[in-house]
């Protein structure tokens, strides 16, 4: 199945969120939300928490201070999944769930609860 939405470069992408444009970020949320919330229903992390930190994160994508386009030394789509981990650290800590996030690439974590027992570490890449 293809889809008719247009291509943006990296630097396209960051100039649509500085915009600060409602119809600019929801090219930014309808391309991306279902990316998000598929690498965090993919952690392991439950439907509820999952929407509840895509809502989180793009708020926090919405007030972040977005890198200028000529500066940034990653990947727009890197820079959401290091806002959506930040939201994640976020979101756990205000529940009062205790955790431990290794960090081996933007793009790829391992979330272990601290919290239950006999809880596995969950291993997400996404590439």
């Amino acid at each position: 199945m293809t889809t008719n939405r247009p291509l943006y470069s990296d630097t396209e992408l960051f100039l649509l969120i500085q915009s600060k444009e409602r119809k600019q970020f929801e090219i930014i949320y309808d391309t991306y939300s279902p990316i998000i919330y598929g690498f965090m229903i993919h952690s392991g992390l439950s439907e509820k928490y999952s929407e509840d930190i895509l809502q989180q994160t793009f708020i926090a994508m919405w007030n972040h201070s977005v890198p200028m386009p000529s500066n940034h030394k990653m990947s727009f789509l890197n820079w959401i999944f290091y806002l959506t981990t930040d939201s994640i650290k976020t979101y756990l800590q205000t529940n009062n769930r205790t955790f431990i996030i290794n960090y081996k690439s933007y793009a790829s974590i391992s979330v272990e609860f601290t919290d239950v027992s006999d809880s596995p570490s969950v291993h997400v890449c996404i590439a």
